[in-house]
């Protein structure tokens, strides 16, 4: 895979050089299974400290930080904020450079798991721009309601910034979460909730207001 995968997160939060951990930590993390996949290990060398980045919303797991969640089956990376599902990576592919991305609703013995993303790298640069949606500068402050109509607006409007999620987060159920915008610094997250949530940032105020000029009209506020 590219070594420079994640420079669009960098460019998402204006993130100069990285910001990651060192070798030592990443080596926790390691001997735990005995590997990690690239695409995680890369991660956690290039964005993995960032706190806006990783911890704005759901959550980056880290052993020096946290108490890693156990399954019996795969490794489990990252976490819903309040613990309602974790997503992971099937045990038998950490040895994949960019393994595919499984998500359990089952908090308790976590045995049940769906696809959620077709690859690690995907997962994490949908999740830094939902986390973008609510931590940029220039943001609505509320998530509005729109229609599967108004988002085929957004659709048309903007272009498509990385690969949906499938499953998160309605419960695993008619869920997923789309990602647009039309430049670096912009995220717009439509995530499905019998219609759509939606919610919208940016780096910079001429983009917010650009955006805003379309979305503002659509929906209504929660």
């Amino acid at each position: 895979m590219d070594n420079k995968v994640y420079d669009v997160i960098k460019e998402l939060f204006g993130i100069a050089g990285t910001k990651g951990f060192s070798e030592e930590e990443i080596e926790q993390v390691r001997s735990l299974h005995g590997e990690i996949p690239f695409a995680l290990e890369l991660y956690y060398r290039e964005v993995g400290r960032d706190e806006l980045v990783n911890h704005t919303q759901n959550c980056l797991v880290v052993p020096w930080k946290y108490s890693w969640p156990k399954s019996e089956s795969h490794l489990i990376f990252y976490t819903e904020n309040q613990c309602v599902c974790f997503w992971g990576v099937s045990l038998d592919d950490l040895g994949m450079e960019d393994p595919p991305v499984y998500v359990t609703f089952d908090h308790k013995d976590r045995r049940a798991w769906e696809p959620e993303s077709g690859s690690l790298s995907d997962f994490l640069i949908t999740m830094a721009h939902i986390h973008a949606a609510f931590a940029l500068p220039y943001s609505i402050e509320d998530i509005y309601m729109i229609s599967e109509e108004e988002a085929g607006i957004v659709r048309r409007n903007f272009r498509e910034k990385c690969k949906p999620l499938m499953r998160w987060y309605n419960g695993g159920e008619e869920s997923g979460a789309e990602v647009y915008g039309n430049h670096p610094c912009d995220s717009i997250v439509l995530m499905r909730n019998d219609d759509y949530d939606m919610f919208y940032a940016s780096g910079k105020e001429a983009n917010f207001d650009e955006m805003n000029a379309i979305l503002s009209s659509l929906g209504q506020e929660y």
